[in-house]
């Protein structure tokens, strides 16, 4: 949520201005705003990338001083943390150029309307800054109960529309999930009490504020709680109940860094989805009437409550007492699935969808197994699962489990599968892709034989999972 931002305004700008830059540091100050300024940052032994990426990970407004200065040497590291402010689609943040001299302006930023800090124009333009980078702080909302589908629906649109870059993410979370490493999410809550369920936590460790409960719309104290809560570095003050997610492992940093970098390709609007999956999932503990909740807006906790709203929906037994019980890496791989499987059946968001991906070479179409896995865990019961994998050469008398949930067979699946080498990887999804196709058309078959018209949804998804590897179905 934007007001658990620990810093209104961010100011970026090279060392060579730090005079200038510090007096409109002490001016919004003054005023009233949560400055970060490197000075009243900065302590002997920080290590100052990571301060600065803290810095920039929780701020709300990036105001980029544009110089010749820090259009020279520094400019790189400038540049590079201005992208999930200029993001479109991250409406939670704000980019203000703010320029300091005539230098000309580098490349995109051009297109940008900047703030004329040039001594003639800083009185009359200080209102201007004061003003894009106030924040007026709302209360938290009741979350919408309307149709949920809908909004996944946008969503997905607008995941598929940056196509290319959520391609080379799922790449990158796929090779750091064949490693198994050594890292784990658990979901913490904490009360006003200040009990924490959970035990302690080994070292290294990270931890993110990712949604607060306010009480229901029947509390008639609740919307007086938010008008006197204070912001906090854990969130607002007031809540009946803030949910922390929890990093702990010896990948908790590279975890840390590639969740970051794909929460800011999310779209704000996950924001209602999150709601809907905390109010389901943590129902016992939240009071009467509809909940007031609201979700962390930062990108690392937009990624973990993504992960938790695609693992839940398509692997709810993998989300036991507060923990996932696989890593992240592998977590992360449902958000994929998730988008993939839930993007609306309209030959309009396919014809979109193809063209604004320009076709890459084909990958290993066994790559492609954790795709057909949610494709088959959506539509298929447990038994017609098992008879899909063992047509299709997988030993699934060797699952250990035997009972009817999926969950814990495709678990046991997956196990199998890992094991295999590439070829056999490659003939057992090819094997599984042809046995879904076979179904599909068998109730096709049916519908036509009763006069009934039948288009199949599940070979849709399959053909959009085939197609983020390279693959037409028909070839398949």
């Amino acid at each position: 949520m934007s007001e658990l931002f620990a810093h209104d305004v961010f100011l970026s700008h090279s060392t060579k201005d730090k005079p200038v830059v510090r007096a409109v540091a002490e001016r919004l100050k003054k005023d009233g705003l949560r400055v970060w300024f490197d000075e009243w940052v900065l302590k002997p032994g920080d290590s100052i990338p990571a301060k600065i990426e803290e810095g920039l990970e929780r701020s709300r407004v990036l105001v980029l001083c544009m110089s010749a200065n820090a259009f020279g040497s520094d400019w790189a590291q400038l540049e590079s943390g201005t992208f999930r402010f200029r993001d479109p689609l991250n409406k939670e943040r704000r980019f203000l150029p703010l320029r300091l001299d005539d230098a000309p302006i580098k490349g995109s930023l051009a297109q940008f309307l900047y703030i004329n800090w040039l001594p003639a124009n800083r009185e009359q333009e200080y209102a201007k800054l004061l003003e894009a980078c106030r924040f007026s702080l709302k209360p938290a909302s009741s979350i919408k109960r309307g149709n949920p589908s809908e909004t996944v629906r946008h969503a997905a649109r607008l995941v598929h529309a940056r196509m290319n870059e959520w391609k080379r993410m799922q790449e990158d979370f796929e090779a750091e999930a064949r490693k198994y490493h050594d890292v784990e999410v658990s979901i913490c809550i904490v009360t006003q009490e200040g009990s924490l369920v959970a035990n302690e936590f080994p070292v290294p460790n990270y931890s993110i504020n990712l949604w607060q409960y306010f009480g229901g719309t029947s509390c008639e104290n609740t919307m007086e709680r938010l008008r006197s809560g204070k912001l906090t570095n854990f969130g607002m003050s007031g809540a009946e109940l803030t949910a922390f997610g929890v990093i702990v492992g010896g990948q908790t940093d590279l975890f840390r860094k590639m969740a970051l970098r794909a929460g800011t390709m999310l779209p704000d609007e996950i924001s209602f989805l999150v709601a809907e999956n905390a109010a389901d999932i943590f129902k016992g503990e939240l009071g009467s009437g509809k909940p007031i909740l609201a979700s962390n807006g930062d990108p690392l906790a937009k990624w973990l409550n993504m992960m938790l709203v695609a693992t839940t929906s398509s692997h709810p037994e993998r989300f036991r007492d507060g923990k996932l019980a696989v890593d992240p890496f592998a977590a992360s791989l449902s958000v994929f699935d998730f988008f993939a499987i839930q993007l609306p059946a309209e030959s309009s968001a396919a014809d979109c969808l193809n063209q604004q991906t320009s076709p890459s070479p084909p990958r290993r179409i066994g790559d492609a197994w954790s795709g057909v896995r949610g494709v088959m865990h959506h539509a298929y019961s447990t038994n017609l699962i098992k008879t899909i994998l063992g047509q299709a050469g997988l030993p699934i008398s060797q699952v250990g489990y035997t009972g009817t949930f999926k969950g814990p067979f495709l678990d046991g699946a997956d196990l199998l599968e890992s094991a295999l080498d590439e070829e056999s990887r490659d003939r057992f999804v090819v094997g599984c892709v042809q046995e879904i196709v076979a179904l599909e058309r068998k109730k096709a078959d049916g519908a036509a034989s009763r006069g009934e018209s039948f288009e199949s949804e599940t070979l849709q998804r399959l053909r959009l999972v085939l197609s983020r590897f390279g693959h037409d179905l028909p070839a398949v």
